[in-house]
């Protein structure tokens, strides 16, 4: 018995270290979760004060004054111009441009059918600070076909302030001599020939290329004519020497019939060119047996300006070459184009 009593005691001794390390042990782990804890924390809080202390930097904001954006450099200048986008959504038009023209300038706006009605020739819209100017316009419902839009600045029409700015006269490939005026009054012109329709178009307002022709103001006139169909019209494209805002009229001789309404009257281009628009009789249905008839293209001087009377003559006296035709006291331009219906 005693023998088993001295072999328990150490035993219980044995059990009681071990219980006491692993205690201990235990407590360790648990300090030491602790400290890798508040380290842990310790570190989120120094890199979110970081990041705070980044988001606390100060930046600039950009901004532009409300009111006082600066027009083109060249504003004002003698040598003056336009551009931007005319958009035409059915019968909706929007012209969105810019221009080096003085503020408070006021550019007209006119949009002509062919058939000769006059649209939008009262709007007008005035130049902006920054050199914008808008307009917004709508088309008759009954409204079809092709038609010419023509945005003008007349110096003479404008308040005395900018008529005086600019009356040393206006330069640049936008200017154009006035068709209303006896005198060699210049303005600033851009025109464009459309079509109205249901389609969706956008017009750049670009500068015009003008390649004047040396023979140009000749009283021996040269006529280069070409003619294509597109829908319900005939499309004349006209070359020739005449000089600017020549008053040359495209119409139709149709065997038997009288033609008053195939006609189309145009001032030519600075350079001679220009295009006529004049309905085909071949779908009309008025018509009946139709299988030929002629474009005739002339000139005649009773309504010409000035520019134009001192070049050809206040009658027409002047005029040479095949074209001439003599009309009692007074000489006219005529040129005939014999069209063969298709069968």
């Amino acid at each position: 018995m005693v023998t088993r009593k001295r072999l328990f005691l150490p035993f219980v001794l044995v059990c009681l270290v071990l219980w006491v390390t692993a205690c201990n042990d235990a407590n360790e782990t648990v300090e030491e979760a602790k400290d890798t804890e508040q380290e842990s924390n310790t570190e989120e809080k120094n890199d979110t004060s970081a990041e705070e202390g980044e988001n606390d930097e100060e930046s600039d904001v950009a901004f532009e004054e409300v009111g006082t954006a600066s027009g083109p450099e060249d504003q004002g200048e003698m040598e003056v111009w336009i551009e931007g986008n005319v958009s035409i959504n059915g019968r909706d038009i929007t012209i969105d441009g810019k221009t080096n023209l003085l503020p408070e300038s006021r550019i007209a706006l006119s949009i002509s059918p062919i058939d000769g009605i006059l649209i939008g020739g009262g709007s007008q819209a005035f130049v902006e600070e920054n050199g914008n100017f808008i307009f917004e316009e709508s088309l008759p419902e009954d409204m079809e076909g092709p038609a010419t839009l023509e945005l003008v600045f007349e110096p003479e029409e404008q308040d005395d302030e900018i008529t005086e700015h600019y009356s040393n006269g206006l330069a640049g490939d936008f200017i154009r001599l006035d068709p209303d005026s006896e005198e060699e009054s210049k303005i600033l012109s851009f025109k464009e020939h459309f079509y109205v329709d249901d389609q969706e178009q956008t017009i750049e307002m670009k500068a015009p290329t003008w390649d004047i022709p040396s023979d140009s103001g000749d009283p021996n006139i040269r006529l280069d004519p070409s003619v294509k169909r597109k829908d319900d019209y005939l499309i004349v494209d006209l070359e020739s020497n005449f000089i600017e805002n020549t008053d040359v009229k495209a119409s139709l001789d149709i065997p038997n019939y009288q033609t008053t309404g195939y006609a189309h009257i145009v001032n030519v281009n600075p350079d001679g060119s220009a295009t006529f628009y004049i309905k085909n009789p071949e779908n009309d249905s008025r018509i009946s047996n139709l299988s030929e008839y002629e474009i005739v293209i002339s000139y005649s001087s009773p309504y010409s300006t000035q520019p134009v009377l001192d070049a050809y003559g206040e009658n027409g006296e002047k005029l040479k070459g095949e074209h001439v035709k003599e009309r009692g006291d007074s000489k006219e331009i005529e040129q005939r184009l014999l069209i063969k219906v298709d069968e």
